[in-house]
């Protein structure tokens, strides 16, 4: 397994721009649900705000109606005049049901408003805290590249009229554009094409390897470094259908089988599901009628009298761990 560190650290491996985009990779997916969840928020805020209205103004008129045909006292003074008392109104137009209801639209209504602040200060948390880090890991990739060598600092030839010398200004050594070339290169072999089945990890904090599922790639951005996969799960729901992955997110199903051993312990797509799980080899691929399997024991997968059967698995629901 992995271990990420606070810090990226630059290797052969793992460079910054990797651990940049593993870091942030789930920031679009976490923005957007944090909105549409404020979005339906402020569904149902307007819903509740238009009952509220209705039952006050339904709760007013009927006051007034009421209070219309408050029953006077028959006085044979045509001068005298007979004013109710508040309290005499209020107990003749009580209503405890009616305001029952307005008070519990407008605790909803509090309540919806209050959920809402508190996503929008949680969206605007995420972003500022991936902002920082950004500042942070371009602060660390400048003291490595200084420390490498592979910046420099260029003084520019000085003008005739008035010499100037230009400071801080840094540009990339020719053999570090050699090791660009070879560095693209090579993440262009890597590249899966579209329509390759695949293992992803939608969230790049889950290290578990039992959280990876199956995927299958629609596009890849070169100048975002993401993946656009589809959940191959058919009852996955339309927002998580389709999400855009970091290459460490997503790694190839299917390949490099040929050097497969029995025993060896591979993640497997388990039967009528679409998550891996870990099983162990006990039949090398082999062509059945038009398909290729794998036989495979996943482990913890005993019956009630303690046998772990082997299920066929397609080849392209195999992933090796190395």
């Amino acid at each position: 397994q992995k271990t990420h560190s606070k810090r990226p650290v630059m290797s052969s491996s793992d460079t910054f721009l990797e651990s940049f985009l593993d870091s942030i990779a789930n920031l679009p997916y976490e923005v957007k649900r944090n909105l549409d969840h404020i979005k339906t928020l402020d569904e149902k805020f307007i819903k509740v705000s238009v009952a509220l209205q209705e039952a006050e103004d339904a709760y007013i008129a009927k006051t007034q109606r009421t209070i219309l045909n408050f029953p006077l006292p028959d006085y044979n003074d045509e001068m005298s005049v007979v004013v109710p008392t508040t309290e005499e109104l209020r107990a003749f137009v009580n209503d405890p049901e009616t305001m029952k209801k307005i008070s519990a639209l407008r605790k909803e209504a509090l309540q919806l408003t209050d959920e809402k602040m508190l996503v929008a200060s949680q969206t605007r948390a995420i972003i500022e805290c991936t902002l920082k880090k950004v500042n942070g890991d371009l602060v660390e990739y400048e003291k490595f590249l200084h420390g490498t060598g592979e910046f420099s600092t260029l003084v520019a030839p000085p003008p005739v009229a008035a010499p100037a010398v230009i400071k801080n200004e840094r540009t990339l050594k020719a053999p570090s554009v050699i090791n660009a070339s070879s560095t693209m290169k090579s993440l262009q072999q890597r590249i899966m094409k579209p329509n390759d089945l695949c293992a992803m990890r939608v969230s790049p904090n889950q290290m578990a390897d039992t959280e990876w599922i199956l995927g299958r790639v629609i596009s890849y951005s070169s100048e975002s470094g993401l993946y656009q996969i589809a959940d191959e799960d058919p009852e996955a729901a339309l927002e998580t259908k389709k999400v855009s992955l970091a290459p460490s997110q997503v790694k190839p199903s299917g390949t490099g089988l040929d050097k497969l051993q029995k025993g060896e312990t591979v993640m497997a797509v388990y039967p009528e599901t679409t998550s891996f799980y870990h099983a162990i080899v006990t039949q090398l691929p082999r062509k059945v009628a038009n398909a290729t399997y794998v036989h495979v024991q996943f482990k913890d997968d005993s019956d009630e009298f303690g046998v772990t059967h082997e299920k066929m698995i397609l080849t392209q629901h195999i992933m090796r761990l190395n």
